[in-house]
C-alpha cells in the first residue's frame, strides 16, 4: 500500500507540472471548434472607439454592457505579429492585445468574433487605439494584454470563413483614423528604390522591426513595418509594382503598414516608369480626345505619336505629343519624368487615366509609364494666323508654320516674355520662357511651333532657335559673335578648342570633352583629384562688342553629385588670351546655373537665362567659367560635377 501511495502522490506531481507548464506556455495550439457563441453585438466597432481617450499612454475602463462583433483580419501566424489580433466590422477596425501566442489556432484570419468589452480598457498607445487589461509598472497603470485565462471570458468565438470586406484606399493621403486595424488595398505601389536590395526584416540576431517605403507612382510613401521575428523576414523584397494589402496602423503621426504575410504584396508589374505593357490596345489621339474632357480612359490603353515640344520653353514635366490622326494632347508626368526631347516617337500607357482641361487646353496628367521607340519629324501644316485663330480647338498640341511674319514684344512677367506675331491675317500671340535662352527678331520669313491656349487665348508655342527661319531685325537677328555646342570635341579628353583656353590654374584639373545620348558637352569636377584646392577655368576666345550692341550670352547646365563645388562665369576686357587667368580682371556675370542634385546627374539642363552684355565694351572681350572645387585627404570635399553646353553670344 505504501509503495502505491508514493506513485501516486509522484503521477499527481507529475500532472500538476504538465499542467503548470501548459498554463505558462501561453499559446493556443487546439483547432477552434465553436461556431455558436450565442450572444449579440450591441454596438459596433466605430461606435465604441467614440469613447477613446486622446491623449497617448492614457486608458479608459470600459464599464458599460458594449458587446461587438468583428471579423479578424490579423494574428500572429506568421510572426510578424505578436501577442495581438486585428479585428474589423463595416465600420471601424480595432487592435486587441493578448497575452498569449498561437491566436491564429483559435482565431484565424476570416472568424467571428465577438468582445464582450466590460472591463476591459480602452486605450491610446501612440494614437493607436486598443482594447487590452490593465497592469501595474512602477507604480503606474499601463495597457497589457488580456491574460489567457480570461480570453474565453472576453472573446466569443463565432463562425469561420466570413468575409473581410478590404477596404479600398486610392490616396495615402486618404488615411485617417478610421481606418486604423482595417485592412485596406493600396494599388500602383513599389518598395522604393532604396529598399529594393533589403529582405523584409532584420535577421541578425538582433531580429530588428524594420520600415521598409513603399511608393507609388505619383511619389506618394508610407512606412511597412515587419519583425525581425516573421517566418518570412529573410525573403528579399519583391522588385515589381502592383497592390498591397495591410492593415493600417499609426505610431503618433506616422502612417505605418503591417502585413500578415508575402501573399500581401502582389508587386509582379512593371515598375513606374519602367515602360510600357505589350499588351496595350492603341488608340489615335483624335479618340482620346473626343471622349471629352472629364472622361475615365479605358484600361489597357496606349498612345503613339512624336514629341513635338521642347522642355526649354515648356512647364517642367510637361510633353506635346503628336500623331498620325493630325490631332496632339499635352502629356503631364508629375513624378516620373522621362526626358523625352523633341522629335522622339514614343508610347504612352494611359489606362484608367483622366482626359483634362488645364488652362483650357486638352491633357492626360499622372503619366507614368512611357518608352522611347525611334524618332520621326512631323511635317506641320501650313496655316495663315486667322486659321489657327478659327481651328485652334482643334488643333492645340499639334505643329503649324505661319509665313512671313513680323515679332513684337509685348508684356513680360518673371518667367518670360510674350510676343505678338503678325501676319497678313492677323496676330496670335507666343510666349517665350526665360529657360529657353532665346530671343526673337523683328521679323522672319516662317516661325514654326505648336498651337496651344491659355484659357481663352489662342497662342503658337517656339520649341528651338531654328523655328525662325529667315530671321532679320531684332535683338534675335543680329550677328552670332561666338556659338559653341562642342560636338567637334574628343571624348574623355582634355578639351582643346581652337582659341579656347582650357586652365587647371589649382590643382591642374581640367575640363574634358563628355557624351551623353549622342550630345558632347564640357564637363568639370574635383571627384577624385586628391587635391585639397581645384580651381579650373574654360575660357572662350576673344569677342569683338565694340562692332555690336545689345549682345546676349546663353548656355546650358547640369550639375551631379552637388556638394558645394561652385561654378560661376565671368567676363574679362583686360586678359591676355593665354596664361594665368589671375592675373586679369574678371567681372562676375548673374546667370542661372543648374543647382542642388545631390544624388546622380539632373535630367534636364538648366538654361542661363539671356545674360546681358549690353554694357560691356571692348575688342577683344573674353568669357571664363571659373570652376571651384576640393578633394582633400581629409575634411570637407567639395567635388560637384558640372557640364556646360550650347554656348553661345549674340549681338545687335
Amino acid at each position: 500500500m505504501k509503495n502505491r501511495t508514493i506513485l501516486s502522490l509522484s503521477s499527481l506531481a507529475v500532472m500538476l507540472t504538465v499542467v503548470f507548464a501548459m498554463a505558462c506556455n501561453k499559446k493556443f495550439d487546439e483547432p477552434a471548434t465553436v461556431t455558436d457563441p450565442g450572444v449579440t453585438a450591441n454596438k459596433t466597432i466605430k461606435e465604441l472607439k467614440t469613447q477613446y481617450p486622446t491623449v497617448s499612454g492614457e486608458m479608459k475602463l470600459i464599464t458599460e454592457d458594449i458587446i461587438i462583433r468583428g471579423v479578424v483580419v490579423g494574428n500572429d501566424r506568421t510572426g510578424n505579429i505578436y501577442k495581438t489580433m486585428f479585428i474589423q466590422d463595416a465600420t471601424a477596425g480595432i487592435q486587441i492585445d493578448i497575452d498569449a501566442t498561437g491566436l491564429y489556432n483559435i482565431m484565424p484570419v476570416g472568424r467571428e468574433v465577438f468582445v464582450l468589452c466590460k472591463g476591459l480598457y480602452i486605450a491610446n498607445n501612440a494614437n493607436m487605439i486598443k482594447l487590452a487589461s490593465r497592469v501595474i509598472e512602477n507604480g503606474s497603470p499601463v495597457a497589457a494584454g488580456i491574460r489567457q485565462i480570461y480570453v474565453d471570458s472576453y472573446i466569443k468565438r463565432g463562425k469561420l470563413n466570413q468575409q473581410i470586406d478590404t477596404v479600398i484606399v486610392s490616396s495615402i493621403s486618404q488615411l485617417n483614423n478610421d481606418h486604423q486595424a482595417m485592412l485596406i488595398k493600396l494599388s500602383n505601389f513599389e518598395v522604393a528604390a532604396g529598399d529594393l536590395t533589403k529582405t523584409y526584416a532584420d535577421t541578425s540576431v538582433n531580429k530588428a522591426n524594420t520600415n521598409i517605403s513603399l511608393q507609388n507612382c505619383s511619389g506618394q510613401s508610407i512606412i511597412m513595418r515587419s519583425s525581425g521575428y516573421a517566418n518570412f523576414a529573410a525573403v528579399p523584397l519583391p522588385q515589381g509594382n502592383g497592390t498591397v494589402t495591410a492593415i493600417y496602423t499609426v505610431f503618433n503621426t506616422t502612417k505605418q503598414l503591417v502585413i500578415r504575410d508575402t501573399a500581401d504584396l502582389q508587386l509582379k508589374g512593371p515598375r513606374c516608369g519602367s515602360g510600357v505593357s505589350p499588351t496595350l490596345v492603341y488608340k489615335t489621339i483624335a479618340e482620346i480626345r473626343a471622349l471629352g474632357a472629364g472622361a475615365t480612359i479605358p484600361a489597357n490603353t496606349g498612345i503613339r505619336g512624336t514629341i513635338v515640344s521642347n522642355t526649354a520653353n515648356e512647364a517642367n514635366g510637361n510633353y506635346r505629343i503628336q500623331d498620325g490622326s493630325a490631332a496632339g494632347i499635352q502629356l503631364r508626368f508629375p513624378s516620373f519624368n522621362p526626358a523625352f526631347v523633341l522629335n522622339d516617337t514614343v508610347k504612352i500607357d494611359v489606362s484608367g487615366l483622366t482626359v483634362d482641361l488645364f488652362n483650357g487646353d486638352f491633357q492626360i496628367n499622372n503619366v507614368v509609364n512611357s518608352e522611347k521607340i525611334g524618332t520621326a519629324t512631323v511635317v506641320p501644316r501650313v496655316a495663315t494666323v486667322a486659321q489657327v485663330l478659327a481651328n485652334y480647338a482643334n488643333w492645340t498640341s499639334t505643329v503649324v508654320t505661319i509665313n512671313n511674319v513680323t515679332i513684337t514684344q509685348s508684356t513680360s512677367s518673371g518667367t518670360g516674355i510674350n510676343y505678338n506675331i503678325t501676319d497678313a491675317t492677323g496676330t496670335i500671340v507666343t510666349f517665350i520662357r526665360t529657360t529657353m535662352g532665346y530671343t526673337p527678331p523683328a521679323s522672319a520669313t516662317s516661325i514654326t511651333g505648336y498651337v496651344s491656349r491659355f484659357n481663352t487665348t489662342p497662342q503658337i508655342t517656339l520649341r528651338v532657335p531654328a523655328d525662325v527661319v529667315g530671321g532679320s531685325g531684332g535683338p534675335g537677328g543680329g550677328t552670332t559673335l561666338l556659338d559653341q555646342n562642342f560636338e567637334g570635341v574628343t571624348t574623355n579628353a582634355d578639351i582643346a578648342i581652337t582659341g579656347w583656353q582650357n586652365i587647371g590654374e589649382t590643382g591642374n584639373v581640367k575640363w574634358q570633352g563628355k557624351i551623353f545620348s549622342s550630345n558632347k558637352f564640357a564637363q568639370v569636377s574635383a571627384f577624385s583629384s586628391a587635391q585639397p584646392v581645384v580651381t579650373s577655368w574654360l575660357i572662350t576666345p576673344a569677342m569683338n562688342l565694340n562692332a555690336t550692341t545689345n549682345e546676349v550670352l546663353t548656355f546650358k547646365t547640369i550639375d551631379g553629385f552637388n556638394n558645394g563645388a561652385t561654378l560661376k562665369v565671368y567676363y574679362s576686357t583686360n586678359y591676355s588670351g593665354s596664361g594665368n587667368p589671375s592675373a586679369a580682371t574678371w567681372t562676375e556675370l548673374t546667370a542661372t546655373i543648374a543647382s542642388g542634385t545631390t544624388t546622380g546627374y539632373a535630367t534636364t539642363w538648366t538654361n542661363s537665362g539671356n545674360v546681358s552684355l549690353g554694357s560691356v565694351n571692348g575688342t577683344a572681350v573674353y568669357i571664363g567659367f571659373k570652376y571651384e572645387g576640393a578633394d582633400p585627404a581629409s575634411g570637407t570635399k567639395k567635388t560637384t560635377t558640372y557640364q556646360v553646353d550650347d554656348v553661345k553670344v549674340v549681338g545687335q
